[in-house]
């Protein structure tokens, strides 16, 4: 399973559960959650500090991702 659809199918389960009165059939869910979160998801970001970033004038599609890596695969006007 990819990431993507882990998170559709961890989406739905916890939909279900909050929806579900019979204690043990929820916690079955939990579980599966859990196993899925465990088995599928590289990392879970709790916190980012704010990072500022100062650029030229020109620069644009410039992405900062939340561990302070810059995606430069699109930037415009670097040259």
């Amino acid at each position: 399973m990819d990431l993507c659809t882990a998170i559709l199918v961890v989406d739905e389960l916890l939909e279900k559960a909050t929806s579900i009165t019979n204690e043990t059939e929820r916690f079955e869910l939990y579980e599966q959650i859990q196993e899925i979160i465990w088995n599928e998801c590289p990392a879970i970001w709790l916190y980012y500090e704010d990072l500022i970033v100062a650029t030229k004038g020109g620069i644009t599609n410039l992405v900062v991702l939340p561990f302070q890596k810059l995606e430069l695969d699109n930037v415009v006007g670097l040259g």
